[in-house]
């Protein structure tokens, strides 16, 4: 996992409609979120690796989500500053 995402409230705007289109229980956040956790297993699964390094692919996904839920809290006041950087291997 290398680069900088390019990350913008219109791309998921539109991974959202896109979801919601698909099922229209989807436009409940929580039930998007499942949807976008799935995918993203679907994906890892698909990787031409051995089962063990795909799920750690997948704990290491995890903590980047995590780390990325914890910026996103912070910048809406909702958390505490924490200490500490996220890098690939993280778990």
């Amino acid at each position: 996992m290398s680069g900088e995402l390019r990350l913008s409230s219109e791309l998921i705007k539109a991974i959202m409609q896109t979801v919601s289109t698909h099922d229209a229980a989807a436009s409940d956040p929580f039930m998007a979120a499942q949807y976008l956790a799935a995918i993203t297993a679907v994906v890892v699964a698909e990787m031409d690796a051995p089962g063990e390094d795909l799920k750690r692919v997948m704990s290491q996904l995890t903590g980047f989500s995590n780390y990325v839920l914890e910026e996103e809290l912070k910048k809406r006041g909702k958390v505490q500053e924490s200490f500490g950087h996220w890098k690939p291997g993280d778990a």
